[in-house]
């Protein structure tokens, strides 16, 4: 498994193999990666997650994966935090036994990640779509918002 930092992947085949490029290396369009559905982890919304936390406790975790200060600024507990960086090193600490939701600040990096983890053999894995701040806007407002 490949390790070292991660960035913003320009292409649906960089995805599939998680081959992980240098920022040079990235195109400088404009045009978003044209990736069928099937290639991408589901997506639930915020508000759908909190249902099902409250409804079925225990049945989702919730996976951070945003950097460490942001973190400090706000999160959704209960939830275990590996920074996108941290993830293809530690993935052994991400159970397996129940569903997980991927959340960083707005829903991409979470994406990547969810991406990832299903092509590493994560059975149900989904993305918070918005992200926390998506959260802190539909579900708990006490969460503070960051830029």
């Amino acid at each position: 498994m490949q390790t070292g930092s991660w960035t913003c992947i320009d292409g649906s085949r960089a995805v599939r193999d998680l081959t992980l490029r240098p920022a040079t290396a990235l195109s400088t369009t404009s045009k978003a990666p044209d990736r069928s559905r099937a290639e991408m982890a589901a997506e639930l919304a915020p508000v759908e997650v909190a249902r099902r936390l409250r409804e079925e406790p225990g049945t989702i975790l919730l996976l951070d994966v945003r950097e460490p200060y942001e973190r400090d600024l706000a999160a959704i507990e209960p939830s275990l935090h590996i920074p996108m960086r941290d993830v293809p090193a530690r993935a052994a600490e991400i159970p397996r036994d129940r569903e997980l939701v991927v959340y960083c600040h707005g829903g991409t990096r979470s994406a990547m990640v969810a991406a990832f983890l299903e092509a590493h053999g994560f059975r149900s894995v989904a993305n918070l779509a918005g992200g926390i701040d998506a959260w802190s806007v539909t579900v708990d407002p006490a969460i503070p918002r960051y830029d």
